[in-house]
């Protein structure tokens, strides 16, 4: 009996070497293929990023009065990562962006797999932190997953694999993959009806703090990112997990939720009656209209059942129909540009009116002077009236407008040739 103890706990000790190894390998292997993977960069996006680096900083020191350069510079750094996935992806500036967003197990990727009819893409699930590297979904005919590394290269990634990234794995990894890989781009067979133009993006939990090593602080940063430039959000709830809106849910979906469509789905309901479904959708509904959050509906569904079981408002299926039409991310990306300029021609222009009225003031000041005190009185200031008009700001040289106009001009051409726009959406300069 002593022996076959002993047996066991080798055989045990053997198949834990034997996983150890197996997740060794494979380990290897992904870093390897990250590594390797080289990069077809498009050159209007590496000319976007040498103006970022270069011709912008340049423009930015010498435009110093702008009090949100911090705001400016982070919204061109947003554009320029988003214009390197469309050179990756042709495709995907065609399709409005979905983003699902909610706390850890909440059935984000259940849901999402509800809708894919292949049995060999799945998104992996699971009741602990699963999501760690943000997916992209698209329908399509040819099913691929495409693992994207920091370089800008990108290969197959084989659905075994991708199955296993989820917290556990990446933790176990000693290092923090997304920082390799920061995202995977999925094509799966899904329901034209619904996904033809549609592009969802799995998020990881907001909340992922349990068995997190960093306490799920890059998750929330990543899911608070990928939702402020999506074109719609799905607010996932598990009503395993209570089926309510959180403080903290409510604090984020202020956060990130506005000037875009909103829904809400209660996820994993074929465990409750429709009676607590309704009480539970109403009670979701009250808190958000008491938040001042618009939303176009709230739905409980059931990724398992692949149904929906109840709706308050919209159901959610009008909700997809409705957001299934092309993207337009190249006018989404110019306005953003647009934006940029837009403040720095509003703070030149402020510049310029305020040192024509301080020039105009000292002149005023200058003939009063003469007209109190007469030319003693004149002459008697004159030296004081030097030194503030020699104290008076320069107003902003001509140079810096014709900066400002040829810099926006330039970004703008750099995403109308990744993007394939027709027509520039650029604004006039402020006079």
């Amino acid at each position: 009996m002593l022996q076959d103890a002993a047996h066991e706990r080798v055989e045990g000790e053997l198949e834990e070497l034997a996983a150890k190894h197996e997740s060794t390998s494979t380990m290897y292997q992904l870093v390897a293929k990250l590594h390797d993977a080289k990069p077809e960069p498009h050159a209007s996006a590496v000319e976007f990023n040498r103006l970022l680096s270069d011709d912008y900083p340049r423009f930015a020191d010498a435009e110093s009065s702008l009090a949100e350069e911090a705001k400016a510079l982070m919204l061109l750094q947003s554009v320029g990562r988003e214009l390197e996935m469309i050179a990756r992806f042709p495709d995907i500036h065609r399709h409005r962006m979905i983003c699902l967003a909610g706390g850890f197990s909440a059935g984000k990727s259940s849901f999402i797999n509800s809708f894919i009819d292949d049995p060999k893409i799945r998104l992996a699930e699971g009741v602990r932190p699963v999501t760690a590297i943000p997916s992209y979904v698209v329908a399509s005919d040819a099913p691929s997953i495409q693992a994207c590394s920091i370089n800008g290269g990108q290969f197959e990634l084989e659905p075994e694999l991708y199955s296993k990234l989820s917290h556990a794995f990446v933790q176990s990894m000693g290092f923090n993959l997304s920082d390799l890989m920061p995202f995977v781009f999925i094509g799966a067979r899904l329901n034209a009806e619904f996904f033809e133009h549609v592009c969802l993006i799995d998020t990881p939990g907001y909340n992922a703090g349990h068995g997190v090593a960093d306490g799920g602080v890059r998750d929330r940063q990543q899911a608070s990112s990928l939702a402020r430039q999506a074109d719609g959000l799905i607010w996932m709830i598990g009503v395993d997990a209570g089926g309510v809106l959180t403080a903290s849910d409510l604090e984020f979906l202020k956060e990130v939720g506005h000037k875009k469509p909103l829904y809400v789905v209660l996820n994993k309901c074929e465990t409750k009656s429709e009676d607590d479904l309704v009480d539970l959708i109403e009670r979701i509904a009250d808190d958000l209209a008491g938040q001042g959050i618009d939303v176009a509906g709230v739905s409980a569904y059931s990724a398992i059942e692949q149904r929906e079981i109840e709706c308050h408002d919209e159901s959610l299926y009008a909700f997809l129909r409705k957001n299934n039409v092309p993207g337009d991310a190249g006018t989404a990306l110019v306005e953003r540009i647009n934006e940029v300029f837009d403040m720095y021609d509003a703070s030149l222009l402020r510049d310029t009116r305020r040192i024509s009225m301080q020039g105009k003031a000292l002149l005023n000041l200058a003939l009063e002077c003469y007209e109190v005190g007469g030319s003693d009185l004149r002459e008697k200031m004159k030296p004081t009236l030097a030194r503030l008009k020699n104290s008076l700001s320069a107003p902003p040289a001509p140079e810096l407008c014709r900066q400002s106009r040829e810099l926006r001009e330039k970004f703008i051409e750099c995403i109308m040739s990744v993007t394939g726009l027709q027509t520039s959406a650029s604004a006039e300069p402020l006079s």
